[in-house]
């Protein structure tokens, strides 16, 4: 066989992810060898819904918070998507629902009533009432609201939200909170120097409308800068443009020439993968969320690293992006702890730094600079379902998987680079 390490061929045989390998921790051994490990098992993962990661795509990126604040007035604008019933009312005295409904869908804005007086006249039901009022009354009621909220209408008209009309404006809000269908994000701003909080649920038929009104507006921005005297040529692909490989970095380890050497398919890495991934291990508490660190660039240079939490097939990145160019930015607790020796040793003894990557999705250097914590991406495989890379020194010389051996993650080895000879 003579296949090049950068890919991972089709015929090569995949070894069965509920096998029972043996190990030792700390060393390998062969997956054949009796052993007392519990079986492996799948890993499970909570799960976002694509509606939420499709509506943090459009919201959590420093394009929309930009768009957002070129409209008068508007400051520290912040939003962030998430799932039915995890929105707080007890941040508002007195929750209230404004309805809005466009040609492609409604929208839905949850908020405090007791911080905008002026609107007490249009809700409903009255104060201290407990029926809806009759036909007439209901259609005042929202011609005031209409007529009070226009400043409202007429700065998301300048966003390209025409055709905007009030349909009611409720005291009760909870009506929304637990529907599973529609798109939610937290809003927080300033206008004009005062602070606005709100929930707002968008159905998902609004949402395409929403994603090409943002692509126009990143489209009037790139035309803006073509217009530079530098700018490039017609067809000619920009700066901005190129695409920028991702990995997760799941851990790594210190691991000598000779152990790499001896690693053969089947084999069992143990203590090998940062103590972040324990929530992966059946059993553990429902509330925990496995985090790593998500890497684009290239290995063993300069990489934009983010902190994320993982799903099966999204990752959310939890805090900002930095640039370095250490091998594991993270704290990977003691994955590289490793026995300092000021004597002498041979070759074969010498510790490399190993990492245990998964490919992600490459983004375009734009897309990078936009990066911020709520952004959510989708990976066409679950994390725990994905073929995982041994890479030293921006190399890779080595495939594997995800596998648990009791409650403990570990590293099947599927292929190493040194198959057909040792590692050079």
């Amino acid at each position: 066989m003579d296949y090049p390490i950068a890919e991972m061929p089709t015929n090569v045989e995949h070894v069965d992810r509920h096998a029972t390998p043996s190990i030792d921790p700390g060393e390998t051994r062969r997956a054949g060898e009796p052993d007392s490990a519990a079986p492996t098992r799948r890993l499970p993962l909570r799960a976002i819904s694509p509606l939420v990661a499709r509506t943090a795509r459009l919201v959590c990126n420093a394009q929309a918070a930009s768009i957002a604040q070129r409209l008068p007035g508007i400051e520290a604008w912040q939003a962030r998507a998430h799932d039915a019933g995890a929105a707080s009312f007890d941040l508002f005295d007195e929750p209230g629902l404004l309805e809005l409904a466009h040609p492609a869908g409604r929208i839905f804005v949850t908020f405090d009533l007791a911080a905008h007086p002026a609107l007490d006249i249009a809700a409903w039901p009255a104060r201290g009432g407990v029926t809806a009022p009759a036909d007439a009354e209901r259609a005042l009621r929202v011609a005031v609201a209409g007529v009070i909220l226009e400043p409202l209408l007429a700065r998301l008209s300048t966003l390209g939200l025409a055709d905007l009309h009030v349909v009611r404006l409720m005291r009760n809000a909870r009506e929304i909170a637990t529907r599973a269908d529609v798109a939610r994000i937290d809003l927080s701003f300033t206008l004009d120097g005062r602070a606005h909080v709100a929930f707002v649920a968008i159905e998902p038929a609004l949402l395409p409308l929403l994603e090409g009104l943002h692509a126009s507006q990143a489209e009037r921005a790139v035309q803006a800068a073509l217009q530079s005297p530098d700018a490039f040529a017609p067809g000619q692909t920009t700066l901005a443009d190129c695409l920028v490989p991702g990995r997760i970095v799941l851990g790594a380890r210190h691991l000598s020439i000779e152990t790499l050497r001896a690693l053969a398919p089947g084999d069992v890495l143990l203590r090998s993968l940062a103590s972040t991934l324990s929530p992966l291990v059946t059993g553990a508490a429902e509330h925990a969320a496995a985090s790593a660190v998500a890497a684009w660039g290239t290995p063993g240079l300069a990489r934009l690293h983010a902190p994320v939490t993982i799903d099966k097939h999204t990752l959310l990145i939890v805090k900002e992006p930095t640039m370095t160019d250490k091998s594991f930015p993270a704290d990977p607790g003691d994955s590289l702890a490793s026995n300092q020796q000021e004597s002498p040793i041979d070759i074969g003894e010498l510790d490399l730094p190993v990492q245990f990557e998964v490919d992600t999705v490459a983004l375009p250097l734009s897309q990078l600079y936009a990066l911020r914590p709520g952004y959510v991406l989708e990976l066409s495989t679950p994390v725990a379902e994905a073929q995982l890379k041994l890479v030293t020194h921006g190399q890779t010389i080595g495939y594997g998987e995800l596998v648990t051996v009791g409650e403990h993650l570990g590293i099947r080895i599927l292929k190493m680079a040194h198959g057909d000879g040792p590692i050079q």
